[in-house]
């Protein structure tokens, strides 16, 4: 987009607010989301709960800009998604999927897959904002630790 303003990882606080948003998805009847306004503020734990259909996966996609809502605003810290350019919100908005996918490497292989280049001290800062760091340490190897399908130890269960 002409114009898409450049977010850069370390200026996100992390407030998201939702403004009247409503989405439908295209080609499908009726509304996915109809006016919403839940606002989760920077380091609060968020859990969006609800049956399936309910838009719980839908508002990460929002807020990602997987999808741009159909009325109404998403705000990343007071600033529409929209005036970012998708490629800098997709490097400073992590999103964890309902479906857990582990590569056949270890847990420091599989966490740098998306940043390959990410330094050690970043690596163990994003472990820590995932709340892993200390899990992965109880691992037998930390972060050598092999995992994939039926890899990961089961640390005394």
């Amino acid at each position: 987009m002409p114009g898409a303003r450049t977010l850069r990882p370390e200026q996100v606080r992390g407030e998201i607010r939702f403004d009247a948003v409503s989405f439908r998805y295209p080609g499908v009847e009726g509304w996915t989301l109809r006016e919403i306004d839940p606002r989760i503020e920077p380091g609060q734990l968020a859990a969006l709960v609800g049956p399936t259909g309910a838009g719980k996966t839908t508002l990460s996609y929002l807020v990602a800009r997987l999808y741009d809502v159909d009325e109404g605003t998403v705000r990343l810290d007071g600033h529409d998604v929209r005036s970012y350019a998708s490629s800098s919100l997709a490097a400073a908005i992590g999103t964890v999927t309902q479906e857990t996918y582990l590569f056949h490497a270890s847990v420091r292989a599989n966490l740098l897959y998306a940043r390959p280049d990410a330094t050690e001290d970043e690596l163990v800062a994003a472990a820590r904002t995932a709340a892993i760091h200390e899990r992965i340490l109880e691992l037998p190897d930390g972060y050598e630790t092999l995992v994939g399908e039926r890899r990961l130890p089961a640390l005394g269960r």
